[in-house]
């Protein structure tokens, strides 16, 4: 059986520790903390055509025309 003066150093340690653990900011995260919204700071683009390589297209049997309202397209 433990004496009272030993009982009380044990919980005064352990009451010490958690005092001292709280202080640091090393207590444990609430498992239903609310996750960081990852959409916040994304954006989704369309994608987008800005001109065609006509070396690339003639290796590939196409050739590069442009259409009336100044726009290029690719023919094969």
């Amino acid at each position: 059986m433990t004496s009272t003066s030993a009982r009380r150093r044990s919980v005064s340690a352990a009451a010490l520790l958690a005092l001292a653990l709280a202080a640091s900011g090393l207590t444990p995260i609430p498992a239903n903390a609310a996750a960081p919204d990852s959409t916040a700071s994304t954006a989704t683009l369309g994608m987008a055509l800005f001109g065609f390589d006509a070396e690339v297209a003639n290796a590939h049997g196409h050739r590069i025309v442009t259409l009336p309202d100044g726009s290029q397209a690719s023919v094969p």
